[in-house]
């Protein structure tokens, strides 16, 4: 693997790597299901590509009831397309109960957390994916690491290990799930560099994924535009044009979404003095660029992080510092009252 340029990103990189595996889906969850198992197979929607939401976000996450867990699967099979887990590899009995209570396709993103624990670990990753893929059929898309060009940036060295595992895994699960799409994810705005939140100075790295293209069915990403961009209408149409000179493979894009907090308290207070907050009708902004570029790039399939936010956040006080950059992107409150985007989500839902 090529050495790419080291970039420091603080706290903010640390945030982005880790929040998939820090509050997607890495709690015990009770069956509420009523034991039948539903169709598996992949529904058209209609629309040519699919929207899909990512992460376990039940309403009053992390304190939600037994009525609000059986609620969240409904609804997650009534308006979804695709649904998106996001677990480590040792949290994979979510799958479980999400089999036994939808009928969406799957996509599922999974690995370990350090980077240097991957090839000392590839057989038994290997066997418990193996386990799950005979198991559920619908896991239609996996991701083996999340976000790794973060994690080759925060030490290239144990990057290496991750590598070479990930080539052995991607391997062995082609010769016996041919038809699963197997990938590992992107954060996209630090891959191609030059952002503002995900630092100025940072070089253009999408060099990182041609040098993978053997190993990849489609290019993974995680899109968060508000990092870099005040306003969704500020988005260019070519956003992912760079991708485009490296491969023909398709995009898809595992998480996504915009906030809706108006201003930042705290570590993240200087964002909202420089114009980088959102609202509720920026995320209606959003959704809608995000299926002009999905329409643009033929992209597969897009989910949005959250169906409800992750914690009861305020913009006048700061329970849980360190995650203003993510606690408001849901498509509902955390209580799961509705957004202005709601509406907009239902609209696009096809069944």
């Amino acid at each position: 693997m090529k050495k790419f340029e080291i970039k420091h990103f603080g706290l903010t990189v640390f945030l982005v790597a880790t929040i998939s595996f820090i509050i997607l889906g890495l709690i015990d969850t009770p069956n509420t299901n009523n034991g039948n198992i539903v169709s598996t197979a992949q529904k058209d929607t209609g629309k040519g590509y699919m929207l899909g939401i990512s992460g376990f976000t039940p309403a009053n996450f992390p304190d939600s009831s037994t009525d609000d867990l059986e609620k969240y699967w409904k609804e997650i099979n009534n308006y979804t397309d695709i649904y998106g887990i996001h677990v480590g590899i040792d949290g994979l009995s979510l799958l479980d109960t999400a089999a036994s209570s939808l009928s969406v396709p799957f996509e599922v993103v999974t690995g370990l957390k350090e980077s240097e624990n991957w090839l000392d670990n590839k057989d038994r990753v290997l066997n418990t994916l193996t386990t799950y893929l005979n198991k559920y059929p619908q896991i239609k898309y996996l991701a083996l690491g999340n976000e790794i060009n973060i994690h080759y940036d925060l030490d290239s060295e144990k990057f290496d290990n991750f590598f070479e595992a990930y080539k052995y895994l991607y391997t062995e699960l082609k010769k016996k799930f041919p038809d699963l799409k197997i990938s590992t994810t992107f954060q996209y705005e630090a891959l191609i560099g030059s952002g503002f939140l995900m630092g100025k100075d940072n070089p253009d790295e999408t060099d990182m994924v041609g040098e993978m293209l053997d190993y990849l069915d489609v290019v993974s990403l995680t899109v968060y535009p508000y990092f870099d961009f005040k306003n969704p209408d500020e988005i260019p149409l070519d956003y992912f044009a760079k991708l485009l000179t490296i491969t023909s493979k398709p995009i898809v894009i595992t998480e996504t979404g915009w906030i809706s907090r108006s201003k930042y308290i705290g570590s993240y207070a200087y964002l909202t003095d420089q114009g980088y907050s959102g609202s509720e009708d920026e995320q209606v902004k959003y959704l809608s660029k995000l299926v002009e570029l999905i329409k643009e790039y033929g992209i597969e399939y897009a989910n949005w992080i959250g169906l409800n936010d992750f914690y009861l956040w305020s913009e006048s006080s700061n329970p849980f510092e360190g995650h203003e950059l993510f606690d408001s992107i849901g498509l509902r409150h955390n209580d799961g009252r509705e957004k202005l985007v709601w509406d907009k989500w239902v609209e696009l839902i096809v069944r």
